[in-house]
């Protein structure tokens, strides 16, 4: 696919629940949102490094990539990539993606190419590299927060990190049954948090960021998203009191995104 229009839109993504046990178990719930990754024509295209883009020569002197976030990583750069480089090979093939995606990232589960592939918040499968939309409840107000920090989750991953998968797995089911009832997500989310925490999953500033932020009134729950939780933080509460919170983070914290920015997939 070579048009000299070319233009292709790819979500960020984020993990609501599931990261680490999404390695064994192959599911998570992800939320797909705005800002947009973008693959376009370019006279003088750039590329973040990644190995696969040495593989593909012909794309990536004719297609630039554009980070909207600016290499600060945590919203699934790597991935976009992935999906601009398969989607020149095979337009629209989540098959070919998530291989590719395997080739180059043997331990990563392959979950937010899914993600980005399909849009909104969804539950993973891995296994069967499908995505089936979720609807939260209707009061329920998100919060995604990126930090100053970045953890190169690939090289995380091959540390092959310990975890009590089967718990977190547990937990996850927990949350799928409970999508109503704000309180209880919230008591899951809390869990899952913890969890990470005791399995020494966690980076010391993700732990102080958390612990700060369940200060804040209002705050139902609160966890680091994707390696070491590091990168992201999530913040759930009632829509009536997003705003509040979001006036009282305290920085470096950015927010990137709420509920109302879940979107579509790769365009």
């Amino acid at each position: 696919m070579t048009s000299t229009n070319f233009n292709l839109c790819i979500p960020s993504k984020t993990f609501l629940i599931g990261e680490y046990s999404v390695l064994t178990h192959g599911r998570a719930v992800v939320m797909a949102h705005a800002p947009y990754f973008q693959c376009v024509s370019s006279q003088n295209p750039s590329w973040p490094f990644h190995p696969a883009t040495q593989d593909y020569p012909k794309i990536t002197r004719s297609f630039g990539f554009i980070d909207p976030h600016e290499g600060q990583g945590g919203f699934g750069a790597s991935s976009a990539m992935i999906l601009s480089l398969a989607h020149h090979t095979k337009p629209f093939d989540v098959q070919l993606a998530h291989a590719l995606n395997k080739k180059y990232s043997p331990n990563s589960s392959g979950a937010d190419v899914i993600s980005q592939y399909f849009g909104h918040l969804s539950l993973i499968d891995t296994k069967t590299v499908t995505a089936k939309p979720i609807k939260l409840n209707e009061n329920c107000g998100i919060i995604i927060i990126r930090t100053t920090m970045k953890i190169n989750t690939h090289e995380h991953l091959n540390n092959k990190p310990l975890h009590d998968a089967i718990y977190l797995n547990q937990l996850l089911d927990h949350f799928l049954a409970t999508l109503n009832d704000i309180n209880h997500m919230a008591t899951i989310i809390n869990d899952y948090e913890r969890a990470l925490q005791s399995s020494g999953l966690r980076h010391p500033s993700a732990i102080d960021h958390v612990n700060t932020i369940k200060k804040i009134p209002n705050v139902l729950a609160v966890k680091g998203c994707g390696a070491l939780g590091a990168d992201v933080l999530m913040v759930l509460s009632q829509k009536s009191h997003q705003q509040q919170i979001i006036h009282q983070l305290p920085p470096p914290l950015t927010v990137i995104a709420t509920e109302e920015d879940f979107t579509k997939g790769l365009i």
